[in-house]
Formats: structure tokens, C-alpha cells, sequence
């Protein structure tokens, strides 16, 4: 029940910020603040294990690539997350920068996974969101790698 209604809140909470803007309504450091505010939303999603709220962030034609290994569409990428959230509550990401181009935005970052034991990682990631028709921002490709 706790993962239902924060999953809930949390899709709440990504549809407001995805869908109401106007295609060229936030441009500069608004979109790169309203891309952070999503990404977090995506790291609290992950630490819950809310895999529907994740995917929700995808486009309908999404990547992932963990590690250097590519991996397209959506059942692909179910299956990475499905795999890789709810592993740890001590998860976290941290945007570095970023850089806009004609209807994507491309974030640049570093994450921490820490379970407990010997096994957490440490490293960087890359996501590309892509503006849709309707003005939402959503995850094209998705690309970490382990330092």
C-alpha cells in the first residue's frame, strides 16, 4: 500500500510537470531547473521500486545503456529497471550540467548506489530527454557507467 500511494503521488506529481507546459515554454535554466526537479522525481521512484512511475518518464521508444551495453524499446528497458530499483534505499543523483539542443536537453551527472556492502557503485550518467508533441519532456536514452 505505501509503494501504491507514493507511487501515485509521484506519477501525480511527474504528469503535472510533464504535460501542462507549451512546447516552448521553458527554455535556458528554466528547463534545465524543470529537468532536474524530474530527475529527482526519477531517483525517488527508483529508491521505492516504482518501476510504472519510471516508465512513465520514457519515451515510447526508449534506450538504456548500462555499462556500454545498449538496450532499446520499452520491454528492454522494464526489464533493467525491474532489475535495478528498490535495491537500496541509499541511492541518490546529482546533476552536474547540462546542454539544450532543438527539442532535447542532455543531462550530465554522477550517482551514488550504496547497499550496504562492499558491492555499491559509484559513477556517471547521461539522460537525454527529448520534448514531445504535446510540450512533455520525457527520457530518449538513459546511459550510466560504474567508475
Amino acid at each position: 500500500m505505501k509503494h501504491s500511494l507514493l507511487a501515485l503521488a509521484l506519477l501525480s506529481t511527474a504528469t503535472v510537470l510533464s504535460g501542462c507546459t507549451g512546447s516552448r515554454a521553458l527554455t535556458g535554466d528554466k528547463l534545465e531547473a524543470h529537468l532536474g526537479e524530474k530527475m529527482e522525481m526519477f531517483g525517488a521512484a527508483f529508491k521505492s521500486d516504482s518501476v510504472d512511475v519510471l516508465m512513465a518518464m520514457f519515451t515510447s521508444e526508449p534506450e538504456v545503456i548500462p555499462n556500454g551495453r545498449s538496450l532499446k524499446g520499452t520491454d528492454n528497458v522494464r526489464n533493467v529497471m525491474q532489475q535495478s530499483v528498490g535495491s537500496t534505499s541509499n541511492f541518490s543523483l546529482s546533476v552536474q550540467d547540462g546542454t539544450e539542443g532543438e527539442g532535447t536537453f542532455e543531462q550530465r551527472g554522477t550517482y551514488v548506489l550504496d547497499d550496504g556492502s562492499d558491492l555499491g557503485s559509484v559513477g556517471t550518467f547521461t539522460a537525454v530527454w527529448t520534448e514531445g508533441e504535446s510540450g512533455e519532456w520525457l527520457i530518449s536514452r538513459l546511459s550510466w557507467s560504474e567508475n
